[in-house]
């Protein structure tokens, strides 16, 4: 029901008289604000449905004091709060606020310069200060007895007294820690002095340097012999980028507007000039000496994001599949990071052949009316590394908490900061350490990737890719770059525009055919109409089963197109995807049936069908491609169409004769030896009735004993021969022998090797270099009480010692795990959702339907208890705090 303030049983009824409808104002009262209500007798009027007055709008369970759900809290800013948002909090707390204290310090530092600091602060500021060295010396002092490296002077007790008052400033100069208004304020040569004391060290080459001091006429300046390394380089100070000296312009600007006043004239003419000065002097210093022209990082091309996405892919580090989805999407969107880890699943959606994503602003337009959207997303199905429905739907299935709908958010972190830090430390780490050599090959040194480097890239690739790309207009707009003057207010997004943007940034070949190819989807247009319906049935009965809760109507496009992907992909998968990777473990992967997997498919306009899903952003020359295609596919189908009408006209002719004696002869044969060949079989099927019974008794009874396995009926022929046997029927038993042996080793659910371990061999069902992946609870209660027949991995709860004494690390983690699951069966039975009959040490009867209904029975309790309210915490996680809690817990009773 929707939320709507609890309503008073007398109220309720005063509204049910006013609408003129059958009840008594003065019975109300009702169990507390809000709760059942009490007055009236007829409908709760306006206000809800039938019962008492006071049990209209929402009726039972939306009081304050009675039952159900709790008084809704405010999560409005303050007045003051959204007076401060006149720029983006991210910016003001990362990039102004720590650039004002920085110039708070520098003033601290200079004698001459803390007149600019306010005198209501400067006192408290330099106690602190004395207060934070004292401290600093203290603690390095410790450090140097323990033969540890000395700190950095970090100023930790000023700095955060200066953020806060930055922070909480009001609209007043006298509030600001810089003086900025009246006599003493700060001047344009202050700032000067301010960016001039910022500098960066480079080497140079020798005749570069030479060079250039002769160019700028610097006097007083040489270099002599002694300042020339080995190599033939110097080492020389110059000014940062210009892009560090406008920064430090515009974090003065909003202290100005945070104040409320305007910055003084002649402060705006100096500082212009200054910089237009400083511009032209970075670009001569780096023209001159060689160094670097650009700013920033280096764009990322195509190929060092094809290189980086397959290493995701091959991953065996559990947050690869994160970090690759969060790649894919900076790239396909050609969106800010900000954009990328606010996202939630509420703001995607599925529309006809692509992913459509929602924004609510952007960086150049905080309102966000014209970056709103729809951004279409589309699938690379020829190239699985790169296909982000793919990424999507691997990150899915390994996070089914997303598919919950509602505000739920892509990625999970306690805000977008610690979600972005994340990411930013895992590419880090591949692009500078894992992909070094790889990378280096392509022009890139470590240091020259990062995050922004992404949406360098894909703008490059989307416009200047191909001869034939995308309107500049789309791409600007799909990027949330201004397009300037009056193309702002005159060119707007259109779906067209967007659509072919979308698929030049999946990675789609713009000069080839398949640039058309649609996503993997599930087609039943070969099947009959009962066919159809029963496997569209298994479809949902598969998901529903695996996923344990109903996703919200919004939410089952993409997951049904996300499980048609990991379908169509799954041999890739299987072959490509590293053995420690988490989809392995995953319940929505793990033994897909057969008969689901072989209708995912993809299609392209010359093969479509009525299932194939309508092609969107495909330009008119790749169309025109296509319709060539097809047309070359009808006329390879009419010369085979005309052979085959020849040939059975001539044979109703007559022609070859001789062909069609022999025909004749062989069909004669053919019904003469299959009269003594059935013969044969019947009197061995008479032989194998008693055989197959004791058989049945035996496989149901190691049915019973193993658990989830489905074991097949596995036909052994020993009977022997009669005596009076001929030749044909001892051949036809031993070739009926072959053929029993290989169904029934084709049809075992798991597979047994051998292996050395130490002096000797032993069996074991684990795969060859097989390691326990790093599991959520959900995903062990699954591995632990269900086989994967295809990964060839028994349930973990038939695991023994001597089963995993050779896996490196093995036996700790089986002990581990049993510990949590017996945690796991404790708190279920508290709770009375286990199922009874069931026992945690034996798979016999468990079902995915049951693990996950199971989980959801103790979601809750796990979640604030022993995962931090961490929804993906892993099961080692889980043990360490079990431990933790032991520990505590017999401590406590030491004490007492």
């Amino acid at each position: 029901q929707p939320f709507a303030p609890p309503v008073r049983g007398d109220l309720a009824a005063s509204v049910s008289v006013r609408r003129g409808q059958a009840g008594q104002a003065s019975q109300g009262g009702g169990r507390g604000v809000g709760g059942r209500g009490g007055g009236g007798r007829g409908r709760g009027g306006r206000f809800g449905g039938r019962g008492r007055g006071g049990r209209g709008h929402g009726g039972r369970g939306h009081g304050v004091r009675g039952r159900g759900v709790t008084p809704p809290i405010d999560l409005r800013k303050s007045r003051t709060q959204v007076g401060r948002s006149f720029v983006d909090d991210s910016s003001a707390n990362k990039t102004y606020i720590p650039k004002l204290v920085n110039i708070v310090f520098f003033c601290l530092d200079n004698p001459d310069k803390q007149e600019f600091i306010n005198p209501t602060m400067l006192e408290e500021i330099k106690t602190m200060d004395e207060q934070d060295k004292v401290d600093h010396e203290r603690i390095n002092d410790e450090r140097r007895l323990r033969r540890k490296a000395p700190l950095q002077f970090k100023r930790s007790k000023v700095r955060e007294y200066l953020r806060t008052r930055f922070t909480e400033m009001e609209e007043t100069p006298a509030d600001s820690p810089l003086v900025i208004d009246g006599e003493g304020a700060i001047t344009s040569a202050f700032i000067k002095d301010f960016m001039d004391s910022h500098k960066r060290v480079v080497k140079v080459a020798r005749e570069n340097a030479e060079s250039y001091l002769s160019e700028t006429n610097l006097h007083g300046v040489t270099i002599t012999d002694d300042l020339v390394d080995e190599e033939g380089f110097v080492t020389a100070y110059v000014n940062q980028s210009y892009s560090q000296f406008n920064s430090t312009r515009s974090c003065l600007s909003y202290l100005y507007k945070r104040a409320g006043i305007d910055r003084p004239p002649e402060m705006i003419r100096s500082m212009e000039k200054f910089m237009a000065g400083m511009e032209r002097t970075t670009r001569n210093e780096k023209r001159g000496l060689g160094l670097k022209i650009s700013e920033g990082k280096k764009h990322m091309t195509f190929q060092a994001y094809e290189c980086i996405a397959m290493h995701l892919y091959r991953s065996a580090a559990s947050e690869d599949i994160e970090t690759r989805f969060m790649l894919l999407l900076e790239w396909n969107l050609m969106k800010r990071a900000e954009n990328v880890v606010h996202a939630k699943i509420s703001e995607v959606e599925w529309r006809c052949d692509c992913l459509v994503f929602h924004f609510a602003k952007s960086k150049s337009n905080q309102r966000g009316e014209e970056h709103l959207g729809p951004w279409h997303v589309y699938s690379n199905p020829e190239n699985p590394h790169m296909c982000l429905l793919l990424a999507f739907g691997q990150y899915a299935f390994c996070n089914p908490h997303i598919l919950k709908g509602g505000g739920v958010p892509l990625f999970q972190g306690t805000n977008s900061k610690t979600v972005y830090a994340r990411y930013m430390a895992r590419f880090n780490n591949v692009v500078n350490k894992e992909l070094v050599h790889e990378l280096r090959a392509l022009g890139y040194e470590p240091g020259d990737l990062a995050s922004h480097s992404t949406r360098k890239g894909v703008g490059t690739w989307v416009c200047s890719g191909c001869t034939v790309s995308p309107p500049i207009v789309a791409v600007c707009l799909r990027a949330g770059w201004t397009l300037g003057g009056v193309k702002d207010r005159y060119l707007f997004r259109e779906g067209a525009g967007d659509q072919y943007v979308g698929r030049a940034a999946a990675g789609l070949d713009q000069l080839s055919k398949e640039f058309a190819v649609s996503p993997a989807y599930f087609d039943f247009s070969q099947l009959e109409t009962t066919e159809m319906f029963r496997m569209k049935r298994v479809i949902s009965d598969f998901v529903q089963s695996r996923l344990g809760f109903q996703p919200p109507g919004t939410v089952e496009p993409l997951l049904r197109h996300f499980l048609a992907s990991i379908c169509y992909h799954y041999d890739d998968l299987q072959r490509d995807i590293h053995q420690q990777s988490p989809l392995r473990s995953a319940a929505l992967f793990r033994d897909i049936p057969e008969e689901i997997r072989r209708l995912a498919t993809v299609r392209y306009p010359w093969n479509k069908t009525s299932d194939t899903p309508k092609f969107t952003g495909v330009p008119p020359h790749v169309a025109q491609l296509a319709e060539l295609h097809a047309l070359k596919e009808e006329i390879t189908n009419l010369r085979e169409g005309m052979m085959k009408d020849l040939r059975e006209e001539m044979d109703k002719r007559g022609f070859n004769s001789s062909e069609n004696n022999t025909r004749q002869l062989m069909d004669m044969i053919k019904e003469v030896t299959t009269t003594q060949t059935n013969a044969i079989v019947t009197r061995l099927i008479e032989r194998t009735n008693l055989c197959e019974r004791s058989l049945v008794a035996a496989v149901n009874q190691t049915r019973e004993d193993y658990g989830a396995a489905e074991m097949e009926i596995e036909e052994e022929l020993e009977e022997e021969l009669p005596t009076d046997a001929t030749r044909a029927e001892s051949e036809e038993l031993n070739r009926r022998r072959r053929e029993a042996s290989q169904r029934a080793v084709s049809r075992r659910q798991y597979k047994v090797g051998m292996i050395k371990t130490g002096g000797g061999c032993k069996l074991t069902t684990l795969p060859v270099g097989y390691r326990f992946p790093p599991l959520t609870i959900p995903q062990l209660i699954d591995n632990w009480l269900i086989g994967s027949v295809g990964a060839n991995v028994i349930p973990f709860c038939q695991l023994r010692h001597n089963d995993v004494s050779h896996v490196k690390g093995a036996v700790v983690a089986l002990r581990k795990m049993k510990r949590v699951m017996a945690m796991v069966h404790k708190t279920a039975k508290e709770k009375g959702c286990w199922p009874s009959g069931h026992a945690f040490d034996t798979p016999r009867n468990w079902t995915y339907a049951k693990t996950k209904e199971l989980w959801l029975g103790i979601e809750q309790e796990f979640l604030v208890r022993y995962m931090k309210r961490k929804p993906q915490a892993k099961f080692t996680t889980v043990y360490n705090n079990l431990q933790g809690m032991s520990a505590s817990t017999s401590s406590s009773g030491d004490d007492d």
